[in-house]
């Protein structure tokens, strides 16, 4: 049981290098709502491990990731996966919930709602 939704913590989505953390509530309670569509998409259980939330600079930088990236600002959320249905499932549900911004790779699909980058952007890694 998480201490902010039905599934998810605070904790999750901390730097792992400092610990700091700048996810808000309603970004969580949105990844939430994702995770739970997905559960019924997939007619299933799914588990959401986040791969990657808040990052501080300097590991944001050791990771690669972008200097501007939304990780930053805790609006980025990395969630593991590495089944190809499943990504394919998260990425549909995700765009119908209003995520505009969706990054996929191999290990993880990326989501985010920052408003200070590009809208209506999917990416690989």
């Amino acid at each position: 049981m998480g201490d902010v939704t039905n599934n998810f913590s605070r904790d999750e989505f901390k730097c792992p290098c400092c610990g700091l953390n700048k996810t808000n509530d309603s970004v969580i309670r949105k990844l939430q709502e994702l995770r739970d569509a997905v559960c019924v998409e997939a007619g299933r259980d799914v588990s959401f491990i986040i791969h990657s939330g808040t990052r501080c600079e300097k590991h944001n930088k050791e990771v690669g990731g972008k200097p501007n990236s939304a990780h930053l600002d805790g609006d980025g959320i990395d969630i593991r996966c590495n089944d190809g249905n499943l990504r394919y499932i998260i990425d549909g549900c995700a765009r119908k919930l209003g995520y505009r911004r969706i990054g996929i790779a191999r290990g993880f699909v990326h989501v985010d709602q920052s408003r200070r980058l590009p809208q209506d952007n999917l990416w690989l890694y």
